[in-house]
């Protein structure tokens, strides 16, 4: 019977028809017609046959045929044969609200996981149920071998046996089979495969349970997001899982591992549940209606087909005994029940209702003349199944080729140009993805008549003649004016070109000068640089050996020299590049404190030689971090305190700092002095103290030494950081110089637990490592393999990047350390060429070892495939550095230390 339960409606049935589609309609005495949704299909219950709520949330059908839902409000169940539901209720249990979960067991149970996380047992031959005693309960699975899984807040209870209580009653007993896999997840959903592989989801991971632990599956290339919901599995073994919001996907599994996976295209993305039915189909609950795919066609369910609600929930799925299907939703329980699914039919082809172009008709007329008005095509397609899942595509060929989909009925073109065109069109019924055949019609829109190609030949012979009539005057126009012109241009010419031969010729002077210094500069670095390594590097070996006295007394004279020198040359070239504007500045956070400390580190030798006291006060306000170079805020610093040193004979040196508030937002202007009591400065040799290659006077340069750069070189630092530099003197009292400088604010990073000093993890053994040299240079080749040498690693040496490039192909090293300019082939080109061997070969680390201290050649390097950029001389504490870094010796020790 139907009737207004089932949305029936009221009035007098006064006919009843059933259509050639099979839709059966009720005609009605004063209130119209209706239609049967779903009829012989699909049928409903809602609140009206018995339901707590018309939200389903898990069915379950019992060993004595009784159909148990249980919705938002609680457990309801339906009698064989009965047209209502009754609730379902037991003294001493609080009313179940929103059943989460339903499952049976062989042994005649029924098991409820509510929401408030109450796990119910329920005899099914007395519907008597009790409340087993567990944390809260998300979700209740029976396996093949009738064991009860349970998914609560602190892991995951297993029941295996049940026992009689006092009052005769089968209670099960359940145990703790998982707290440390599941700690903190909520299980979603589990499911048993055809080997009896139970297998897990919860929000965000898939588990397998491989007796008696679990493991975590990784499905993330699948990108279901953080809210898995459901989890089934097909006859041939593939998992489905659907993610809330992120569609579905199905799992090929082998040897119970994931061996690829595909994801349907559904018409919605909003997935709540799949399941597979014995059948092997695979049926998906959307926010927009029922998905099913039978393995060969896709065919989609709505409320126009009978569907009680669009919206389905979460585990709403039930396939009964007889084939039918049970399907939960938000608005109520609805019951498919065709055992089989009839074969998809193509909807009828289109037909056009009305075709108008403006006022006139164009189902009459194959050829119209142009107007403003549009084109308007009314469509239908004759059929009344499922109107909402009815689009219609089309196109216009002679205007567009792509074809179009709409849900409307009518298709509008604004102010066709002129032209042919045919309209085509085809119905496609959503639901099931079939199309009609082919519908059509052609026409013509006819030019306008200033639009015939007689008024646009007309209208081109009268602008070509007018044309013809205004270049003739203008021609003769110009020609007068060119004359005068060439005149005044001849002179203005002759004029400009004497100066632009003048400027070419100073610009090409500038420019071969530039290039000359630029190349001198290079080649001076080079030059001088090369035989400084092999002096530093010897001295430093030498003074590693057992010396006496004397000898070590002449070491430290050598090593003394060589570093001035070296101070020297570096001074020299920050200046030409200060001169040349190719100084960068680095913007890095740094310990303002530390930089401070370790300056004064370094001059503390020379002022302990002279019984010079140094005293550093730091203003309490002063950051802790900063950000910016803190190599040239440690040069700049350097220079004044190695003056003072310098030229103070006795008495004490103050460095102070202080910081001060600027309008920039995380920045403060910090000030820096250092005071002394030395010799002081002349006042006629004051102005003059902040010019390169200026001293105060001839007599100190001879006595005290130096370039005179290095005041030059820290006023232009300080001024790229923003700041000032000065100073106050009083000759035979002393002198205070001062700079501020603008830095960034940083906060202090986080503490590196267990950090170790490069001699802690370079390594302790001999022969950690091969490392090979490729230098021309032999005194450079001796420095560089002897302090590896006694650093643990053994060498080879290659003379240029030939020599290197064959070795490379004859075994593997752990680090090459690679000169750039040496015969035969650079060390450019030879990094390029191992670059470009066999994934072996070409992975080794290669450290660039060059005399070019420029930003040029250090970018040239990593843009041939260096690692890193030495420049020389080679300390051993940069040496070791880039060790720690690259050599596999230094860092295998650090990760075990670590």
């Amino acid at each position: 019977m139907v009737s207004a339960d089932q949305g029936f409606g009221k009035g007098t049935v006064s006919s009843i028809i059933q259509d050639r589609e099979g839709i059966v309609w009720f005609g009605l005495l004063g209130h119209g017609i209706r239609k049967w949704l779903g009829y012989g299909d699909w049928e409903g219950w809602t609140t009206q046959q018995g339901l707590h709520s018309d939200e389903i949330w898990s069915l379950q059908r019992d060993s004595h045929g009784r159909l148990w839902v249980a919705d938002e409000h609680g457990l309801s169940i339906l009698e064989p044969g009965a047209k209502s539901f009754q609730s379902w209720s037991e003294d001493g249990i609080d009313p179940p609200s929103r059943c989460l979960s339903l499952d049976k067991s062989k042994d005649g149970f029924i098991w409820a996981a509510t929401y408030p996380g109450v796990l119910i047992q329920i005899d099914q031959a007395t519907l008597h149920g009790w409340q087993i005693p567990l944390p809260p309960v998300s979700h209740v699975f029976v396996d093949s071998r009738d064991r009860v899984w349970a998914a609560t807040s602190r892991g995951l209870y297993l029941s295996e046996r049940r026992h009689l209580n006092a009052s005769h009653q089968s209670q099960a007993e359940f145990h703790l089979a998982e707290s440390t896999a599941f700690a903190g997840r909520k299980i979603q959903d589990m499911a048993e495969d055809s080997t009896g592989r139970v297998w897990a989801i919860s929000d965000e991971s898939l588990f397998r349970f491989d007796a008696p632990n679990w493991t975590r599956v990784d499905i993330s290339m699948a990108k279901l997001g953080h809210h898995l919901e459901d989890l089934a599995i097909d006859k041939s073994g593939g998992l489905w899982i659907n993610g809330t919001g992120d569609g579905a996907a199905r799992f090929e599994l082998h040897n119970g591992r994931i061996a690829g996976f595909t994801a349907p295209r559904l018409s919605s993305s909003e997935v709540v549940f799949v399941r597979v039915d014995s059948r092997g189909w695979v049926w998906f609950g959307e926010d927009h209606g029922l998905e099913l795919f039978d393995g060969r066609s896709w065919r989609r369910y709505t409320s126009g087909d009978g569907l009680i609600w669009d919206d389905c929930d979460s585990h709403g799925f039930l396939e009964d005994s007889d084939g039918s299907v049970w399907i939960g939703t938000s608005g109520g329980l609805s019951h498919f029940l065709a055992p089989s699914a009839a074969p998809l039919q193509s909807p009828p082809a289109p037909i056009f209702v009305q075709v108008g172009y403006g006022p006139r008709d164009l189902s009459n007329n194959g050829s119209l003349p142009w107007r403003h008005d549009p084109l308007t095509v009314s469509l239908a397609s004759l059929t009344l199944r499922n109107e909402k899942a009815l689009k219609f595509r089309y196109r216009l060929v002679g205007l567009e080729g792509e074809w179009v989909e709409t849900a409307e009925r009518t298709v509008r073109y604004p102010e066709l140009a002129p032209g042919r065109y045919l309209f085509q069109a085809v119905a496609v019924d959503s639901s099931s993805g079939k199309t009609s055949s082919l519908s059509g019609f052609s026409f013509e829109i006819m030019p306008p008549w200033w639009r015939t190609r007689a008024f646009l030949a007309a209208v081109g012979f009268g602008i070509v003649l007018l044309g013809a009539v205004v270049w003739r005057w203008r021609v003769r126009f110009l020609l007068r004016r060119q004359r005068e012109l060439e005149h005044l241009v001849a002179d203005r010419t002759a004029e400009l070109d004497r100066k632009l031969a003048q400027e070419e010729l100073l610009k090409g002077e500038a420019e071969r000068a530039n290039r000359a210094k630029s190349e001198f500069l290079a080649i001076m670095s080079h030059e001088i640089r090369t035989p400084m390594n092999g002096i530093i590097g010897m001295g430093t070996l030498l003074a590693d050996t057992p010396l006496s006295d004397g000898q070590s007394e002449y070491v430290e004279a050598i090593q003394f020299s060589a570093t001035s020198l070296l101070t020297i040359i570096n001074d020299i070239l920050d200046f030409s590049k200060i001169e040349a504007n190719k100084l960068t500045l680095e913007n890095a956070p740094f310990h303002i404190r530390e930089l401070v400390r370790n300056s004064v580190n370094v001059v503390s030798p020379g002022a302990r030689a002279k019984n010079l006291e140094i005293d550093v006060a730091i203003d309490a306000g002063t950051p802790e971090w900063l950000v910016g170079d803190a190599g040239r805020v440690r040069q700049i610093l350097l220079n004044l305190l190695s003056n003072s040193v310098k030229f103070t004979d006795r008495g004490m040196i103050r460095v102070s700092l202080s910081a001060e508030p600027v309008s920039e937002p995380d920045c403060v202007l910090l000030r820096a002095s250092v005071s002394d009591t030395g010799i002081g400065i002349p006042a006629e040799a004051q102005e003059r103290l902040f010019q390169s290659f200026s001293q105060a006077e001839t007599s100190t340069t001879r006595r005290y030494g130096g370039t005179g750069l290095g005041l030059a070189i820290s006023k232009r630092l300080v001024e790229l950081m923003g700041g000032e530099v000065g100073f106050a003197s009083v000759p035979g009292q002393g002198s205070k110089f001062w700079f501020t400088v603008q830095l960034g604010v940083a906060a202090e990073p986080a503490a590196k637990s267990g950090s170790m000093s490069t001699e802690e993890i370079l390594p302790r053994e001999r022969n950690c490592g091969t490392i090979l040299v490729v230098e021309d240079n032999r005194i450079n080749q001796k420095v560089l393999s002897h302090q590896l040498l006694n650093l643990g690693y053994a060498i080879e040496v290659a003379e240029n990047g030939a020599e290197a490039l064959e070795k490379v192909k004859n075994r593997r090293y752990d680090l090459i350390f690679m000169d750039v300019q040496m015969p035969v082939m650079d060390g450019f080109q030879a990094t390029q060429e191992i670059r470009s061997l066999g994934e072996d070969s070409s992975s080794v680390p290669i450290v660039a070892v060059t005399a070019n201290a420029f930003q040029s050649e250090r970018e040239k390097c990593f843009s041939s495939g260096m690692d890193d950029y030495l420049t020389k001389p080679v300390d051993k504490d940069r040496l070791k550095e880039a060790l720690r870094r690259w050599a596999r010796g230094a860092r295998s020790e650090a990760n075990r230390q670590w």
